[in-house]
């Protein structure tokens, strides 16, 4: 089944720059909620570890320096992904297929990463057998799923972008320089 829209409702263009504007959007509260737990980590974390009196102060350093190493690789995947995002949103207002091939890319290997992860999440909630798990893991596989389709839906606008560019450079070829 040929995809020549997005949903149903847009073209692919319009489609394309719905998902970078989302995904932007998504990346900048990101980014934010992170900073927050950089800035916080101490009293939503190491405060209350403090005060439940079961740790040493040693034991809660490390916590909140392993937290906060997690935290600023979350920020610098969330920076990075940033970026690639506003890459596809240049390239959809531009035309600009090299800029939307780029975000094709690494969006692609984060979302096969994403979604190998997920499927781990599902089978390893399966195996606890402990419903909320299960659940959140099955929703994020569906949000997987949903990521899989505006791939598709970004590719198939890429796709129509370089065969138009094909396009306009073979018309541009005068017939003196074609060889009879």
């Amino acid at each position: 089944m040929p995809i020549d829209s997005c949903c149903g409702c847009w073209d692919l263009k319009k489609g394309s720059l719905a998902i970078g504007i989302f995904y932007l959007v998504l990346m900048i509260l990101g980014v934010i909620a992170a900073i927050i737990m950089l800035a916080a980590s101490e009293a939503l974390i190491g405060q209350p570890l403090r005060d439940s009196g079961l740790y040493s102060t040693l034991q809660v350093d490390q916590w909140i320096g392993f937290i906060r190493g997690i935290t600023i690789g979350v920020l610098i995947v969330a920076l990075l992904l940033l970026l690639i995002y506003a890459l596809l949103v240049r390239g959809v207002l531009v035309d600009s297929p090299c800029l939307i091939l780029m975000w094709l890319i690494f969006h692609g290997i984060f979302l096969v990463i994403g979604t190998i992860l997920q499927i781990w999440g599902v089978a390893s909630a399966a195996m606890v057998g402990v419903a909320v798990p299960i659940v959140i893991a099955v929703a994020g596989l569906l949000f997987d799923v949903l990521q899989w389709y505006w791939l598709v839906v970004v590719a198939k606008h890429y796709q129509n972008l370089r065969d138009e560019d094909m396009a306009r450079k073979i018309g541009r070829v005068h017939p003196s320089t074609v060889d009879a």
